[in-house]
């Protein structure tokens, strides 16, 4: 064999090791850096009537840490988050904190599992009527500065139809319409 043909010979073989420990240590590096996922589902209903609950606020957070996702349920009560697992394990405890108007807000935890799907069915109990508030104050019309008659359903007028006009009707009429249930008016 002549030293030419050997030398070439190293000299390739001293490239293909290179190579090959390069991607084995790219591969390595990826796994200890990039944090991988886990899926957190589930669906948020009414503890009582078990009807789902749209729009509710859903937030979750690692415990001690002071940054928090959050979301909000669909019209059918869903919501689902992409969880990064983190720290070089395969799962990752998280708080779960779910709220809706009206309905008490609820805490828990649910532990994620990298490339699971975590499920999870949260019930809220609905808000005691003694807790939920009422709303005072002034309307006006924003254009002329024209104080509003408001009428809450229920209280002011006896059909309990009560609307506010639209903002388009209130530049011509300011008001508030309310509809007797027998006269339509």
């Amino acid at each position: 064999m002549n030293r030419t043909r050997f030398l070439k010979m190293v000299l390739a073989t001293a490239i293909v090791v290179s190579v090959m420990a390069l991607l084995l240590q790219l591969n390595y590096a990826s796994a200890q850096s990039g944090p991988s996922t886990g899926k957190l589902e589930g669906t948020v209903a009414d503890a009582h009537s078990h009807k789902h609950l749209a729009g509710a606020k859903v937030t979750w957070s690692r415990p001690g840490s002071q940054s928090a996702v959050q979301g909000a349920t669909d019209a059918l009560g869903r919501f689902s988050f992409a969880i990064p697992i983190t720290g070089g394990v395969t799962q990752n405890t998280i708080s779960l904190s779910v709220q809706a108007n009206a309905y008490q807000p609820l805490k828990e935890t649910a532990v994620v599992h990298t490339a699971g799907i975590t499920q999870v069915k949260v019930a809220l109990l609905a808000e005691p009527s003694s807790k939920i508030g009422t709303v005072s104050g002034t309307v006006k019309n924003a254009r002329s500065g024209k104080q509003l008659q408001v009428y809450a359903p229920g209280h002011s007028h006896s059909s309990g139809r009560c609307r506010l006009r639209r903002r388009a009707d209130m530049d011509r009429r300011p008001g508030v319409v309310c509809r007797n249930a027998r006269t339509r008016r």
